[in-house]
């Protein structure tokens, strides 16, 4: 098994820290051309907190990647992208897009990884990063949890979770348990019109919605779907 330390953005990380409880966040990514497939559905993705702290934060568990139209990220997670107001997010967006101009329209795309099951540690309980774990690293790096620094950090930020009394899984979740409110694996059958072949279906339609809207976007249009369009989108679907 292996874990992802992102590099997270303090602002992003205290405000989400003092909403918990909270089912599942976005960590965004300020672009979604880099997209991620570092971690499978299940593996823990840890938060790490950059100069002056050197430290882990907390962590969650990795549920699916997904890019998308910044407006449309905002109007399924809302105050779940670590921000107060989609002009916030914006900003912020804008403050990493490095050497790119700034869209007065505000129609950015961004990558969108979803993490269930979330946990903010106060200071006094952050974990010591992995040693070694270089400084120049821009958006994060993976680390083997079965020995090693990577293990380490995972045993303590467990230990943690679960001096706070934090509900965590029994086992390790696979991307048909992890429960977010995205969506959750509807029941498996084979015949067909059962509810695993209507959400196909389902979310077959929805992708066609959004590549409509992010045309009708790029012309100018205002038209924003139903946030039920965009949850349906990410809908988790269990592996055949």
């Amino acid at each position: 098994m292996r874990g992802y330390f992102g590099n997270t953005d303090q602002d992003w990380f205290e405000f989400l820290r003092g909403r918990q409880p909270l089912d599942e966040v976005n960590f965004w990514q300020p672009s979604g051309g880099r997209g991620f497939g570092v971690l499978q559905p299940g593996e823990p993705f840890f938060f790490r907190l950059k100069k002056p702290h050197y430290a882990i934060g907390g962590f969650g568990f990795f549920a699916r990647y997904q890019r998308a139209p910044a407006w449309l990220v905002w109007e399924s997670f809302a105050e779940k992208n670590g921000a107060a107001t989609y002009d916030e997010m914006c900003l912020r967006i804008e403050k990493y897009r490095h050497g790119q101009p700034r869209d007065p329209r505000r129609q950015y795309e961004v990558g969108c990884i979803m993490i269930s099951q979330p946990v903010f540690f106060e200071e006094a309980d952050w974990v010591r990063e992995p040693a070694g774990f270089s400084r120049n690293i821009v958006s994060g790096a993976s680390y083997d949890l079965a020995d090693g620094e990577g293990k380490r950090v995972l045993e303590e930020c467990l230990e943690r979770a679960r001096a706070r009394r934090v509900p965590l899984p029994a086992s390790r979740p696979s991307s048909s348990s992890i429960r977010i409110r995205l969506g959750s694996e509807p029941p498996c059958s084979s015949r067909r019109g059962s509810a695993r072949h209507v959400s196909a279906r389902r979310h077959r339609r929805v992708r066609r919605r959004v590549r409509r809207d992010r045309r009708a976007l790029a012309a100018g249009a205002r038209r924003r779907p139903h946030p039920a369009e965009f949850e349906a989108m990410f809908t988790v679907r269990k592996a055949a």
